[in-house]
């Protein structure tokens, strides 16, 4: 965190804000090694909830590489080969380039929530604790388990059925671009349950023009699910994405009194889940 030579939090002007929210993004996100001057103002990170789509959309474009060169550069021996170990390559390489934030709170989320008989304090000091339970770990391995297999069931169908790039490329950039839109959602209406933590900076501090931007971002990838899919694809994208959001809302709210960084990462993985099967299902 920037300070000052007397300690104090170096605070962003106004038309430095926007751009440094985005850096903070990017930074936060990803792994690119992006320096964020501001990182400690809170305007920054207010701002920096509206560019999270958009780290989405980038994240995907990096995990999907494999799958392009496979089905553009690559003639159709190879090509096939590569198609079919892409899903554990792009599911690979997301959780790399994200380091494994998200992912570390979908774990603590589910020692936290299916521990019997304990408080809301109690829930949230499993949740604190590094150590990993046998509820982290099953979970972990559903959870990878289920979207390498939506993933492969998605992309062999749709490379032997269409020869269509965008039908392979489309949504795998629209699953980690709608579950940073429902990370931005799910902060926004949100409280946090704690007095401090780094979830707090953007919990319940989302403003109503970074919640529009981050929804302008995703809007383009909707249309393009309509046009090279179906509406019937769209609407359902739409439906399992506000569901996940509402889901996490409630539960963490009954269990935990609120949403924090770890209910953010878990909205996130079953979201990128979902959002799978979504497209699977249509």
């Amino acid at each position: 965190m920037s300070t000052d030579e007397n300690g104090n939090i170096l605070k962003a002007g106004p038309i430095m804000v926007p751009l440094q929210g985005f850096l903070l993004a990017l930074s936060f996100l990803t792994r690119l090694p992006v320096k964020v001057k501001y990182a400690g103002d809170p305007a920054v990170w207010k701002w920096s909830t509206a560019f999270y789509p958009l780290c989405g959309i980038i994240l995907g474009i990096f995990a999907l590489l494999p799958l392009f060169i496979a089905a553009v550069v690559t003639p159709p021996s190879i090509s096939l080969r590569i198609i079919l170990i892409t899903p554990f390559i792009y599911v690979a390489l997301l959780q790399w380039f994200t380091r494994m934030l998200h992912f570390d709170g979908f774990c603590d989320c589910c020692d936290a929530f299916t521990a019997m008989s304990v408080s809301k304090e109690r829930r949230l000091e499993i949740m604190k604790d590094p150590h990993v339970g046998s509820s982290a770990v099953g979970g972990a391995i559903l959870l990878l388990l289920g979207k390498t297999t939506a993933l492969y069931l998605l992309i062999t169908t749709n490379s032997f059925i269409s020869d269509n790039v965008a039908a392979l490329i489309l949504p795998l950039i629209a699953i980690p671009a709608f579950a940073r839109f429902a990370i931005v959602c799910l902060a926004a209406i949100g409280t946090y349950p704690r007095k401090t933590g780094t979830g707090a900076f953007i919990v319940g501090n989302v403003s109503f023009l970074s919640l529009f931007i981050a929804a302008i971002t995703v809007i383009p990838i909707f249309w393009l699910i309509f046009k090279y899919f179906s509406i019937y694809t769209m609407l359902l994208c739409f439906f399992v994405t506000a569901f996940g959001i509402f889901y996490w809302k409630i539960k963490s709210g009954h269990k935990i009194g609120g949403v924090t960084g770890d209910v953010l990462g878990a909205c996130c993985e079953t979201t990128e889940f979902a959002i799978a099967l979504a497209f699977l299902i249509a």
